[in-house]
This record gives C-alpha cells, structure tokens and sequence, in this order.
C-alpha cells in the first residue's frame, strides 16, 4: 500500500493511504406532518467532503437558521425536541 504525504492549507502534515476516503454530504432533514422525512442537501454541498467538515458545516447552517429551526418545531407540535428539522452528515453514495 502506498502512501502519500502532504500539507494542509493550516501548516499541518497529513499522512495516509492513497485509497479513496469516505465523503459526506451535510443533509437537512424536515420532519412531515405523517412523520416521515423529506431530506435535501445543503446547497453546494452535494459532492461531498470529510466528516469533520461535514460536522461544522451542520453546526453553521443550525446555528444561521436556528429561528427557522424553533419555528418549525413549534408547528410541529414538538418545542424543544428539536426533531422538526435537524441536519445530519449522510455518507456520499457513489
């Protein structure tokens, strides 16, 4: 297995192997009133990135829209549950 070597934009190194990592896609899902959920990436988002990226993103688009998000779950009968409207980071299919 080979491996590669490299520096990120921050100064650090990188090391590991040169098979293809797992992408993640931060993906907002919207409870429906049927309890079912309809879910949509964040836009810009769709090709995918690492898991901690993936991770701050969705806190960043919780944290912009946090009204929104209260908001809904005040509709949805459900303040304070916060399962109205979440975002999760979905693994990337291929």
């Amino acid at each position: 297995m080979r491996f590669f070597l490299m520096t990120t934009m921050a100064g650090g190194l990188l090391a590991g192997a040169t098979q293809a990592q797992e992408l993640f896609v931060p993906t907002i899902q919207a409870r429906q009133i049927d309890g079912s959920y309809n879910a949509y990436p964040i836009k810009g988002t769709e090709a995918g990135m690492l898991r901690s990226d993936c991770d701050r993103q969705a806190r960043t688009w919780e944290q912009k829209n946090r009204t929104a998000i209260r908001a809904a779950d005040s509709a949805m009968s459900s303040p304070g549950n916060g399962d109205a409207v979440e975002v999760i980071c979905k693994l990337k299919q291929p």
